[in-house]
């Protein structure tokens, strides 16, 4: 089941790997059906709380569903996907 929020509402994504990946990719595809990558180490938006903790942080504007996924290479080879759901504030 997805988790539903209003627009304007911090949206937290996280992923937490077995062992430390060489490599951590985060992608989003939001309503318009483009895709965003982030690049741990590259792009401020994908964080690393602590080994093996990575999380992003997205602020909707727009109504929808949302798709995400975290990607792992090297020494923890694994990607893990999940999603959200946009809605109006119905006031």
């Amino acid at each position: 089941m997805s988790n539903i929020y209003s627009k304007y509402t911090l949206v937290r994504m996280s992923a937490i790997f077995s062992e430390e990946p060489t490599t951590v990719t985060f992608k989003i595809e939001g309503p318009t059906k483009q895709v965003t990558t982030y690049v741990y180490g590259t792009d401020t938006e994908l964080v690393k709380d602590s080994v093996k903790h990575y999380h992003a942080d997205k602020i909707p504007d727009l109504s929808g569903d949302y798709y995400y996924t975290f990607i792992g290479t090297g020494a923890c080879a694994v990607s893990e996907f999940s999603h959200f759901t946009v809605r109006d504030a119905p006031f």
